[in-house]
């Protein structure tokens, strides 16, 4: 036996032996070159194009089967100029005892230097490969195919290819049909060692360079495969690193970076899964990660994903900006980032967000919930919605926005706002419900509704605990930032035309405290509705001041002049508190009940006033007029009527039981023939009129002195009780001047005494005829 056994390693080893000799043989022998005519000629009868064999060919034949080229090149199609295929050098070997005695096919690494490729197609939409790929016969390709044998996975385990290396690779493309040119140069391609059911390691590089539209830039990528070809079938593509450069049109930041790593990217055939872990990457500074998870590939896919950032600075987020408003500069943001996480059924056509944050310094935005029906043309969103405090001031500010921040009265608003809503969209349109917003030191809650979004309509109920509107009203231009408490000038408030033009509004607002135009309500209620350019508060009612407001207010805006229609009725208020408040008025005071119906044109309230038409009644209790002292004035006037002759103390006011006005309004003027008043021993009456442009006044009054005067003031011992005393009041509300009509008093005393004397001579006569 032992002697058998030396006998077949010795004829094997000879064989071998012979193997080593005969190919040493055939390399001497055997010269390819001898056969680049006839491989051309033959190219030539196949393709109908030259190929050019430039260089030398050499071919081994031990321990390595293998051929060796220089530069080769295949001609073009008729009607394209240059070559269709070239390269510099290949070198492809295979292993030749393991093929012979172990069917085992061990290729070494496959080398292509230098390899080019033009693809292009002509203005008829004829192509350089059309002749390539002539037409042919389905049917007799099949009846000519021999029987194909069943292919086993399992010889794959005999093929080892050391590898292959691709140098200096280009591809070019040129539609003249569409003008598009793109191209791939230096392009690198190294793959390791390739064995089933081992890992393949890969690495590529490339440039690339498109002209519409105009993109180009360098790609990197390398990573390590693993393929169970022969088990489940499931492929993992682990440790990738990509890098891309980019500059161009499409992007939306030129020149990109953009850099993407992930520790594992598995599919799974079986499970109809993809999963991709550890991701990680950087678009120019800014970072992000996550994962990403898809089930159910082959029906219905059921996607997970999560992706968030790293802190990055907001001039990160600069050259991303293309269209945003003059002067936007984020570096003043010192940390931004970001998370979104969620999942997509595509079954049930449904997005779910299960978190979603942006985060700029203090300023945090936050949602969350679900968007059904993604493919439908009216998507059905549930969603939450919150803002974390921030100051709005300090953040517009901060990004060189300061000049979007409104001109207000007072320059401490816009400090403070935070919001929570949920967001609710459908066929219904879009509505904000539970709706909390905090603006300063004001609660918002309520409801925002747009039933339709084109053109936009808007439905709404808001309940706000107080507000100054005064301290976010924009001053006036032309004078210096008003002190606290100074009154607003009513004057200079615009008509919001252009606000009302063009609006579908409707909505009610309730306010417990309001500040307006220098007043202060409570339980303030309005209905606003805005349609066809015409803006109405109605119902408008408040508490103010001890007493009750109600009314409505009509604005049409439809014309070029706006036109202003309103009626106010206000009943028990403390007129005085009022009008200092709104004026810094304290001619008056009292219980003031009024009512009014005024119409006017104007685009402010300064030119509204003169243009007021309408009706108006006026009626006061209780109160005084502050700056003059009616009976002062009187017993001044009266002083040579009366024994006394004494004038009384100037108090500086003339408090009254009752004071009313009414009349009409013509051409911002109250006319009025009822003017009445109450004060102490007076009963004025009389007619005149009444400026709401100047307040400037024009009234003849009569005070008639009562038989009783109350008892401060029998001291005076008027000789004039029962008498009436004619004067004219002018000058304005503010400083009124009052001139009074002594010669009526004149007349009065000498037509009683010339009575007297006539009754004193009747009494004597009717005594003498007695006697």
């Amino acid at each position: 036996m032992k002697k058998w056994l030396i006998w077949l390693g010795a004829a094997v080893g000879g064989l071998l032996v012979l193997l080593v000799v005969a190919a040493v043989i055939a390399t001497m022998v055997i010269d390819p070159n001898d056969y680049r005519d006839d491989i051309q000629d033959a190219v030539r009868d196949a393709t109908g194009r030259e190929l050019h064999i430039d260089d030398e060919l050499s071919l081994s034949f031990f321990p390595w089967l293998g051929i060796e080229t220089g530069h080769i090149a295949l001609g073009n199609a008729e009607g394209f100029e240059g070559d269709f295929f070239s390269l510099d050098a290949a070198d492809i070997r295979l292993r030749l005892l393991p093929l012979i005695f172990r069917r085992q096919l061990e290729v070494a690494e496959i080398r292509v230097e230098g390899l080019r490729l033009n693809l292009a197609v002509n203005e008829e939409g004829v192509s350089n490969w059309d002749d390539l790929v002539a037409d042919v016969d389905p049917e007799a390709v099949e009846e000519e195919a021999p029987e194909a044998a069943e292919f086993d996975l399992a010889d794959l385990e005999r093929v080892r290819i050391g590898g292959l290396r691709l140098i200096d690779a280009a591809l070019s493309w040129n539609d003249q049909s569409t003008g598009m040119q793109a191209g791939i140069s230096n392009w690198s391609l190294s793959l390791g060692e390739i064995r089933l059911g081992e890992p393949l390691a890969f690495s590529t590089a490339l440039d690339f360079d498109l002209n519409e539209p105009a993109l180009s830039g360098h790609f990197e990528g390398q990573a390590r495969l693993i393929a169970d070809l022969a088990g489940d079938g499931a492929i993992r593509i682990e440790a990738m690193q990509m890098a891309l450069d980019a500059e161009g049109e499409p992007l939306p930041v030129s020149p990109l970076a953009l850099r993407l790593d992930w520790r594992s990217l598995s599919l799974d055939p079986e499970a109809q899964r993809l999963v991709m872990e550890d991701m990680s990457g950087r678009i120019a500074d800014m970072p992000f990660a996550g994962g990403l998870q898809i089930e159910q590939l082959d029906s219905d896919p059921l996607i997970r994903f999560e992706l968030f950032s790293g802190d990055f600075p907001g001039s990160a987020l600069m050259p991303f900006i293309q269209d945003g408003p003059e002067g936007l500069d984020l570096s003043g943001v010192e940390t931004v980032n970001w998370r979104l996480a969620g999942g997509l059924d595509t079954a049930a056509d449904r997005l779910t967000l299960d978190g979603f944050e942006l985060r700029l310094d203090e300023l945090t935005v936050e949602a969350d919930g679900s968007v059904d029906a993604l493919q439908s043309e009216t998507p059905e969103a549930a969603l939450s919605l919150s803002v974390s405090e921030f100051s709005p001031r300090a953040l517009l500010t901060r990004i060189g926005l300061a000049d979007m921040l409104p001109q207000t009265r007072d320059p401490d608003v816009l400090e403070h706002f935070a919001l929570r809503a949920g967001i609710e969209h459908g066929r219904e349109g879009l509505r904000l419900a539970d709706l909390n917003i905090q603006l300063d030191e004001t609660l918002i809650e309520g409801e925002l509704v747009l039933p339709v979004l084109d053109p936009p309509a808007l439905r709404f109920a808001f309940q706000i605990d107080a507000i100054d509107l005064d301290r976010y009203t924009e001053p006036d231009a032309d004078e210096p930032p008003p002190e606290e408490g100074e009154p607003l000038d009513l004057d200079a408030i615009e008509i919001p035309a252009d606000a009302i033009r063009g609006h579908d509004i409707e909505g009610s607002i309730r306010i417990g405290e309001l500040g307006m135009a220098g007043i202060t309500m409570t339980s303030v209620r309005a209905g606003v509705s805005i349609r066809d350019d015409v803006l109405r508060l109605s119902p408008i009612s408040a508490d103010l001041y001890g007493g009750t407001q109600t009314g409505e207010l009509v604005v049409d805006a439809s014309g070029e002049v706006p036109s202003i229609r309103f009626s106010e009725e206000l009943a028990g208020v403390r007129i005085g508190d009022l009008l200092k408040d709104m004026f810094e008025m304290e001619q008056i005071t009292g219980l003031a009940n009024i009512t009014m119906e005024v119409a006017g044109q104007g685009h402010t309230v300064g030119e509204l006033r003169p243009t007021l038409n309408g009706n108006m009644r006026l009626r006061f209790e209780e109160g005084a007029l502050e700056g003059v002292d009616v009976a002062y004035q009187v017993s001044q006037a009266t002083v040579r009527f009366r024994e006394a002759a004494k004038v009384r103390e100037d108090r500086g006011r003339t408090p009254f039981s009752a004071l009313g006005i009414s009349g009409t309004v013509e051409d911002g003027e109250l006319i009025s023939d009822d003017f009445g008043m109450l004060v102490e021993n007076f009963a004025i009456r009389g007619s005149g009129s009444l400026s709401l442009v100047d307040l400037s006044l024009d009234y003849n009054l009569r005070a008639r002195i009562l038989e009783d005067p109350p008892s401060e003031l029998r001291a005076d011992d008027f000789d004039v009780r029962g008498r009436e005393l004619h004067f004219r009041v002018t000058g304005t509300v503010l400083a009124p001047r009052l001139r009074f009509d002594i010669e009526s008093l004149l007349r009065d005393q000498a037509g009683e005494e010339v009575r007297e004397r006539a009754r004193d001579l009747e009494d004597r006569l009717r005594d003498r005829f007695q006697r």
